[in-house]
């Protein structure tokens, strides 16, 4: 692939934030297309270049549509598969589950792991039985 001086800026950036998202998390094309004064589609034709050519140096598979969907591209297997195993819940249909929990929403602010789900199902008690007699 050859580059552009502005090109290359954007890739080494793209590279660079792409690097920060911690293990659980996830970012979208929108977001980084924001923080990167770019549109969103050249940012996923970007990250599918990448990603062709170098899938391990980098976690491409943590940035997905706005929304939380999976786009249908040709490593969409791959990233649902490294999505799991990055602890991340992905259903059938190829949309990440508790998005609002994993996703982070603005660069310039640090990214915390993400919260720990509840364990089982919730209840749907509204405290009462705790209640002081």
């Amino acid at each position: 692939m050859t580059t552009t001086p502005n090109t290359a800026q954007l890739i080494s950036d793209l590279r660079r934030l792409t690097l920060a998202i911690p293990l659980g998390r996830l970012i979208t094309f929108g977001t980084l297309s924001a923080h990167l004064k770019t549109s969103p589609r050249h940012i996923a034709t970007l990250m599918e270049t990448l990603a062709g050519t170098a899938p391990d140096s980098f976690p491409w598979h943590r940035i997905v549509a706005d929304g939380g969907a999976v786009g249908r591209h040709a490593r969409r297997e791959e990233q649902i598969r490294r999505l799991q195993a990055d602890g991340v819940a992905v259903s059938q249909g190829g949309f990440v589950q508790d998005f609002t929990r994993v996703v982070i929403l603005d660069i310039a602010v640090p990214m915390p792991a993400p919260v720990a789900a509840p364990a089982g199902p919730l209840s749907r008690s509204r405290g009462i039985k705790d209640r002081p007699q």
